[in-house]
């Protein structure tokens, strides 16, 4: 057996009475929903605080580690490096792993300048793509040179304007 039965509308009275109990019900669901709004952003609240509390507790157990790590790390690429001093093709390899050393140039470039540059200039054809008129700045770079004070030079010897360079060095660490 149904515990509501279904409202039959007979009169005006009825219907009247049914627009009145329609609003308080209305009423209710939009009190339900203040308190479960309230109470969400409360529990969002704690949890974040509870979050942040367990983020700063992970980065601080991290610290130590950290602070080994980048030491220990340090200690190999000083040690490296005194022994590619007297020996340029010294490679450090053990059991336990090997650190690499890779040469890497961070470019500054506008490549629309550039871009626009070449376009200009006739010969410059192997640097566009084939279908669209856009420059590749990937396959021009392959034809670049980097001079020890940061400055670019191009396949004939010229310095190019609008891109420089910073030639650094990173170190790997390769697990055995």
């Amino acid at each position: 057996m149904n515990k509501y039965e279904p409202y039959q509308v007979i009169d005006e009275e009825n219907a009247s009475i049914a627009f009145w109990a329609i609003e308080q019900e209305e009423k209710k669901l939009a009190l339900y929903k203040k308190q479960y709004e309230e109470t969400r952003e409360l529990e969002a609240k704690k949890y974040q605080f509870a979050l942040a509390e367990k983020e700063q507790a992970y980065e601080k157990v991290c610290e130590e580690p950290n602070r080994k790590i980048a030491n220990w790390k340090q200690s190999l690429i000083n040690f490296m490096e005194v022994q590619q001093k007297n020996n340029p093709d010294y490679r450090l390899k053990t059991v336990n792993g090997q650190l690499i050393r890779k040469p890497y140039t961070k470019w500054h470039v506008d490549t629309e300048k550039v871009g626009e540059r070449l376009a200009q200039q006739p010969g410059n054809e192997t640097w566009f793509e084939p279908q669209t008129p856009k420059f590749s700045w990937r396959e021009y770079k392959k034809s670049l040179q980097v001079l020890d004070n940061g400055q670019v030079v191009d396949s004939n010897g010229e310095l190019v304007p609008d891109i420089t360079a910073d030639k650094t060095v990173r170190y790997y660490i390769r697990k055995a």
